[in-house]
């Protein structure tokens, strides 16, 4: 904090000037008023320092009351109505303040900040009018009249005056930079392509107008053009490889996908281009993926020689873990997981992804591992209980599941799906350890939160007609599972068993043969409950062909072994 004798000083001499004007101007205050009103400022200035605003503004008050020309009271009046955002009473007091001393730089620098806030175009023209004829040769004035001319679509008079002061300062990036803005409101075509070119003769060792000039050739549809502009770039500056970025980005409009990957090899060599332009790159592979075997090839590559140029950088690693998993490469990109998170464990997504493949891969093991992992970095996120909960459940760790789930529902506030899943994922819990009443509240509680998800629906539909308990519910669940999503096998199949346990057999004979229809002809499960159908209708030769078939396809129990030996059927 400055000492009050600083302050009084500063205030003094910031209106030292001021007796001669007002004297000018006929003020009829007399001398022990002015220093009365000097008094109070100086005060007010003292309470701004000590962080009083209130008792500041009312010294302020007092000051203009008592010389109403006191300019540097309002100045700061206004400054504190513009900092508490009531931009208009600011406007009106900076005016007050330059109606004394109009030419004071400071009050014009409040006023322009005040004026862009109330966003007046009309006010801000009048004010950097008079700001570029007090201060002539100060092109940054320049500009923001010529701006706020644009925005007015005054483009001629803009320009006029841009070439009005290049005349006097010579090209500067900053005119000529203004100029290509008017002349492409214009559609001056011509006239870009010449004020890029002076820029580049003037400075020709900067590459940004060069490339400039391209991308000028691109708007208008001079693709050669452009092309020829690359090239020299890329010939005068061989060290500046981020040019063959751009020089891409012009091959993938063109499509010519093998020009794109053959500049982005030379881009990507360089550890100095930047590694987002390169990732940025590299997902438009994403829209080719499949589409030909080059096209994965390429990505693989590409995303490959990332993580071989930035071997520190997680996110290069990460990319190459999204190729491959998108390509196939489940095994391979599980790896590039790995290694990105050992290089940053803070992004969600990749503990995400590599916890999908470990499911995929049937590593549930690994899995409880990876969640556990995950979870010491994101505490609060309820789908990692849900993936820990799957792995547990695979390896029929159900006790141990129960406790996961819970915490996974509690932490799931706002996403109905997952929650639903949760509560799904505790129902089947509860199945797997015979407590069918909880099992059943479950399933229930997970319906009432999402009653279109037709796994769900399929499933507890299912494990209520294995009890042999609430068909009717059962038959309800699973006609909405097949309404919702049609087609599917293992719902045609749930259909069909609880058709079967209603004894309604005809009806679970045309289920059951859809679902083989769709894909069941692969499923042991689906052929053996498609004997028991065919037997219940006394179609009993066809049955043992399907109970055999059940075998052939790797179902493995005595039931089955005792059918296909007696030719009847065991429940």
């Amino acid at each position: 904090m400055m000492p009050i004798w600083c302050i009084g000083m500063a205030v003094l001499l910031f209106c030292s000037c001021k007796t001669s004007k007002e004297a000018i101007k006929g003020n009829t205050i007399s001398y022990s008023e002015e220093l009365k009103s000097q008094s109070y400022l100086i005060k007010g200035i003292r309470e701004k320092t000590l962080n009083n605003p209130e008792d500041a503004i009312d010294n302020f008050e007092k000051a203009t009351g008592i010389n109403p020309r006191n300019d540097a009271a309002y100045y700061e009046m206004s400054r504190f109505a513009y900092e508490d955002k009531e931009f208009t009473k600011a406007l009106y007091l900076i005016v007050l303040a330059l109606d004394s001393d109009p030419e004071n730089h400071w009050y014009l620098g409040l006023k322009t900040k005040i004026l862009k806030k109330v966003n007046n175009t009309d006010a801000l023209i009048e004010h950097y009018t008079k700001l570029c004829s007090l201060s002539p040769n100060n092109t940054d004035y320049q500009i923001e009249l010529a701006d706020q001319l644009i925005r007015i679509g005054e483009f001629k008079k803009a320009l006029s005056r841009l070439n009005r002061i290049e005349t006097v300062s010579g090209i500067t990036s900053k005119i000529s930079l203004q100029k290509i803005k008017l002349y492409e409101y214009l559609k001056d075509e011509n006239s870009i392509y010449n004020e890029v070119n002076k820029l580049i003769n003037a400075f020709p060792e900067e590459i940004y107008y060069r490339v400039q000039l391209a991308e000028a050739y691109l708007k208008f549809k001079k693709i050669q053009k452009a092309k020829d502009i690359y090239k020299k770039i890329s010939l005068d500056f061989p060290d500046q490889k981020a040019i063959w970025l751009d020089m891409a980005k012009m091959a993938w409009g063109e499509k010519d996908y093998n020009r794109y990957y053959e500049y982005l090899l030379t881009a990507f060599a360089s550890p100095t281009v930047n590694l987002d332009l390169k990732i940025k790159h590299t997902f438009n592979y994403f829209s080719l993926l499949d589409k030909k075997p080059v096209f994965n090839e390429q990505a693989i590559a590409l995303s490959k020689l990332i993580t071989e140029v930035h071997p520190e950088d997680a996110k290069g690693f990460a990319l190459y873990g999204d190729i491959l998993y998108n390509t196939g490469n489940l095994k391979k990109a599980k790896i590039q997981y790995e290694r990105s998170l050992e290089l940053h464990q803070g992004v969600f997504t990749v503990w995400h992804q590599l916890l999908a493949i470990q499911f995929e891969l049937r590593e549930y093991k690994e899995m409880i591992i990876t969640s556990e992992r995950a979870l010491s970095f994101f505490p609060n996120q309820g789908i990692l209980f849900y993936l820990k909960s799957l792995s547990l459940i695979q390896l029929e760790q159900f006790k141990e599941a129960g406790p996961v789930i819970n915490k996974g529902i509690v932490l799931t506030l706002n996403n109905d799906f997952l929650k639903a899943e949760l509560w799904a994922n505790l129902g089947e819990v509860y199945y797997r350890l015979n407590e069918y009443n909880r099992s059943d509240s479950a399933f229930n509680r997970s319906i009432e939160i999402d009653s279109m998800n037709s796994v769900i629906l399929n499933n507890y539909s299912f494990y209520l007609s294995e009890r042999n308990e609430n068909l009717q519910l059962a038959l309800s669940l699973i006609k909405k599972a097949v309404k919702i999503k049609p087609d599917q096998s293992s719902f045609e199949d749930s259909y069909a068993w609880i058709l079967y346990k209603l004894k309604k057999y005809e009806d679970a004979k045309v289920w059951v043969e859809k679902a083989i229809e769709n894909g069941g002809d692969k499923s042991s499960v689906i052929l053996d409950h498609y004997g028991d159908i065919l037997f219940r209708l006394d179609m009993k030769e066809d049955a043992l062909k399907a109970w055999l078939n059940a075998k052939e396809l790797g179902l493995d129990s005595e039931i089955i072994d005792k059918k296909i030996r007696d030719k009847k059927i065991y429940e």
